[in-house]
């Protein structure tokens, strides 16, 4: 299968950047059969996630070792670069793992509209639209840059979410575990099935709750 550009019958080695306990990875690995390593900052995170094909990096890529340079086919920066401060120079670090001809695939929460009590209390410092993305990607080093927006079906969940948690004032610590606790099996498969939807039928929506850019390092 070979999808926006990338070729998930082959055999390649990826990075997970802030993969954390590794379910993104889980996901990849048990989907074709790339190689995932993981990297990330929290060591218990990274002693939580299972045993995979790839490694469990306890490492920032800001300090560029040596060993590491462009010893990646692809990688996968899922929902960490709105929790950093300069997000431009993360991205150019990541940069520096990924060989010439490597894709890079970064996902972000999309609309600044849509910032509530929720993203604040998960440590989202913003959400981001196609120019704000665009800004931080160092053209100079990417090329074949897209952008796709997902998850339109999903911004009147988010519009409603943050009016309650307003009218309500629920404090962080509630706000952080209703976040990661869907109410019920049953609201998490109709969460799991609405986002299947809108992949399938409203791909290519001008707008969405949520943002992907894929490019190729030159």
């Amino acid at each position: 299968m070979n999808c926006a550009g990338i070729d998930f019958s082959s055999s390649l080695k990826v990075l997970d950047v802030g993969g954390g306990t590794g379910v993104f990875a889980s996901q990849i690995e048990n989907a074709c059969s790339w190689e995932v390593d993981i990297v990330d900052l929290d060591l218990k995170a990274l002693e939580a996630a299972p045993n995979l094909k790839g490694k469990k990096y306890f490492y920032d890529i800001n300090e560029r070792e040596a060993s590491m340079k462009e010893k990646f086919d692809g990688i996968f920066i899922m929902d960490v670069v709105e929790h950093i401060s300069n997000e431009a120079e993360f991205v150019n670090a990541a940069l520096f793992h990924l060989k010439p001809g490597g894709f890079i695939l970064i996902h972000v929460p999309a609309i600044n509209l849509l910032m509530s009590p929720y993203d604040a209390a998960v440590g989202h410092l913003r959400r981001y639209s196609k120019l704000s993305l665009s800004e931080i990607i160092p053209h100079d080093k990417i090329g074949n840059v897209r952008f796709h927006y997902w998850g339109v079906i999903f911004i009147p969940i988010l519009i409603a979410r943050f009016f309650l948690h307003k009218i309500l004032r629920v404090s962080k610590s509630e706000i952080i575990k209703s976040g990661f606790n869907p109410p019920s099996n049953l609201v998490n498969w109709i969460f799991y099935i609405m986002g299947k939807v809108d992949f399938v039928l409203l791909r290519g929506f001008p707008i969405g709750s949520s943002l992907f850019c894929l490019g190729v390092k030159k």
